[in-house]
């Protein structure tokens, strides 16, 4: 468990969380619908923003040498629904990158091939525009 999802502690059954952490109302009156609201756009860009980020770093990461694991890779990206075309992509490779940990210990070809993978993957996030 990555060391913010341990700080935060288990959550009781049937609950999503500490009341600390519960979504809080924001600040339109009831006659403007939660999806026009503008701060709940604004959150919802910040977490979508945050998971992009997150996916660049673990990319750079693990291209450059370094490792990751499931678990904080699911608290990176808490929310793969939200990931475009690119995003899923690079979440993809990370999970597959994950699954043959035991290959890529064995096999150092396949290991800087798929480095090569996640240089790409990392490629497309930086400059979308640049992929086809």
């Amino acid at each position: 468990m990555s060391p913010k999802l341990a700080a935060i502690g288990p959550a009781n059954k049937g609950q999503r969380g500490t009341a600390s952490f519960r979504a809080r109302r924001p600040p339109c009156d009831r006659s403007v619908s939660k999806r026009d609201c503008p701060l709940s756009r604004v959150v919802q860009d910040i977490t979508v923003a945050d998971q992009r980020s997150f996916l660049m770093t673990a990319l750079h990461r693990v291209a450059n040498g370094g490792d990751i694991v499931a678990e904080e890779l699911s608290a990176g990206v808490p929310r793969p629904a939200t990931l475009d075309h690119d995003e899923r992509d690079a979440l993809t490779e990370l999970e597959l990158w994950i699954e043959d940990a035991d290959i890529h210990v064995r096999d150092h070809d396949y290991a800087r091939f798929k480095r090569e993978w996640m240089r790409d993957r990392l490629a497309v996030l930086r400059d979308p525009r640049g992929k086809r």
